[in-house]
């Protein structure tokens, strides 16, 4: 005989008529606009992530991947290229709208010596002390 306990619990599907409110996006605008594919971005837009893409965020981090960059409404190969002082506001931005318990550990990271910068950060950096030796 079965019991009703004994079966998992079923995953509830996120309401599709659920609109949540506050501040969940920023616009940035950018010091050094760029031009991509025949389209000029002056402006970028962050935004707060959805569970599905907090879980894809923490698994990519996890397996040492690239991070998603779902929270920004621009290419991945465009946020890459942009100037590292637009970069730097932009990841600010991020930060800001990471849930609470993944800036937690970020910053405890940091504090170890880990480094914990997105990976268009560390190959700017990598590269510009290559080109300056």
């Amino acid at each position: 005989m079965s019991n009703e306990n004994d079966k998992p619990a079923a995953r509830v599907a996120p309401a599709a008529n659920v609109t949540l409110l506050g501040a969940r996006t920023r616009e940035i605008t950018l010091e050094y606009p760029a031009e991509w594919e025949g389209k000029t971005y002056d402006k970028v837009t962050v935004r707060r992530m959805t569970p599905v893409e907090v879980g894809e965020f923490v698994a990519a981090a996890a397996a040492g991947s690239d991070l998603p960059m779902a929270m920004l409404d621009i290419p991945e190969e465009l946020f890459r290229a942009l100037d590292n002082d637009d970069q730097e506001q932009i990841e600010e931005a991020i930060f800001d709208f990471l849930p609470r318990r993944l800036q937690t550990v970020l910053l405890l990271d940091q504090g170890s010596g880990v480094d914990t910068s997105p990976p268009s950060q560390a190959s700017s950096e990598a590269a510009s002390s290559s080109t300056s030796a």
